[in-house]
């Protein structure tokens, strides 16, 4: 474990080691057991007012999902599902339409009829990936080990960018991590929309020190996911790895536009970071001081706010922030070693030496005169 990447898991910075990937990649989301996305909408077909193409038109089983979704979108759950059951007894065959109604039961916890639906969809096709990924998913909510159901769903040749990203994550997971690439790999090659994909392939370039291509999939990862601060935070962090703290301080700014909650702690503790790196003190002091309100950094940001106003020879506020840092961590040594130091500049705080008046060998002490009772 490298000195670049200790202490950046749970961040949305890149991960400490392989060990940390598996961290980071469960604490952004990636849970695949719990991932559903086939009732996902699709984007629009655009046929610049012209007829689609035959190949491009919808089939009756894609225009009853479609309807499902408005249905489901305006709080008609229950319609939803019956649409598309009806659908499903005049057309038993349709595996596409009978997945959807799968997910939608698990949307609502439903879990019995979604698995009767997964199972009759193996049943009519084997092989079908979405099928497969499916029953592996409630195996894996189960407690059973998914590991068939995944490994089937992915090797099959029309599984697509989602079941192979997917598959990606999980074999991270599991810290498989040079099959993961392949598939990871396999599914930006197929054009996945997926900014976690970018993510992680990213993650496991900067690992192995290929930096250039983390910074291109971690770019590619805020073009597709423009909304995701862990995404904008990775780049950053890459881009401050490899020398160009600049290009990481804009990428946190971007970032922070789009962060909500604690995790806004932590950009502005890396963007501070990318400050001084700029040698920027007094801005990095600034952003330093907003890190304090975010209580899971908050005792490293008082500590770098007393560093950075320190060094813009701001004492009386590096002695403020030190004094916080201190009372959170008493006894701490490095906050120690920062508050001796920053005692020697601030103003009325400097250590005293007591002035002793030299006594002179050829002087006399003074005697104590004796008093004689006055006689009544």
């Amino acid at each position: 474990m490298t000195e670049k990447m200790k202490d950046k898991v749970n961040t949305g910075s890149l991960a400490g080691s392989k060990k940390g990937t598996t961290v980071l990649l469960i604490a952004i989301g990636l849970v695949v057991g719990t991932a559903i996305y086939f009732f996902a909408v699709p984007p629009a077909q655009k046929s610049n007012g012209l007829e689609l193409p035959p190949e491009q038109k919808k089939t009756p089983g894609e225009l009853v999902v479609d309807q499902a979704r408005e249905m489901l979108a305006g709080g008609q759950p229950q319609g939803a599902v019956e649409l598309m059951r009806d659908y499903i007894t005049a057309h038993p065959t349709d595996t596409t339409v009978r997945l959807k109604l799968a997910e939608l039961y698990l949307m609502l916890g439903q879990v019995s009829p979604a698995r009767k639906q997964i199972d009759e969809t193996l049943t009519i096709s084997p092989d079908n990936p979405q099928g497969l990924w499916m029953k592996g998913m409630l195996a894996n909510t189960e407690g059973k080990d998914p590991t068939e159901y995944f490994t089937r769903a992915a090797g099959q040749a029309q599984a697509g960018p989602e079941i192979w990203g997917m598959y990606g994550l999980w074999l991270i997971s599991r810290n498989n991590f040079d099959t993961a690439k392949v598939f990871l790999d396999k599914a930006i090659a197929a054009g996945s929309m997926d900014a976690k994909i970018y993510m992680a392939a990213g993650q496991l370039a900067f690992e192995s020190d290929k930096y250039d291509d983390a910074i291109s999939l971690l770019q590619r990862a805020t073009q597709v996911n423009p909304e995701d601060p862990r995404a904008w935070a990775m780049l950053a962090d890459a881009q401050k790895n490899v020398g160009k703290p600049i290009q990481a301080i804009r990428s946190l700014e971007q970032g922070l536009k789009v962060a909500q909650g604690p995790i806004r702690g932590n950009l502005f503790l890396q963007l501070g970071m990318a400050c001084m790196a700029c040698k920027q003190w007094p801005r990095a002091a600034e952003v330093f001081e907003q890190a304090t309100q975010y209580s899971d950094v908050q005792l490293q940001a008082y500590q770098f706010a007393a560093r950075s106003h320190y060094f813009a020879e701001q004492y009386d506020k590096a002695g403020d922030n030190i004094d916080r840092a201190w009372a959170l961590a008493p006894g701490n040594p490095e906050v120690k070693k920062w508050l001796d130091m920053i005692d020697q500049k601030r103003p009325g705080k400097k250590k005293k030496t007591a002035q002793l008046k030299p006594i002179s060998l050829f002087e006399p002490f003074p005697v104590k005169k004796e008093t004689t009772p006055e006689t009544p």
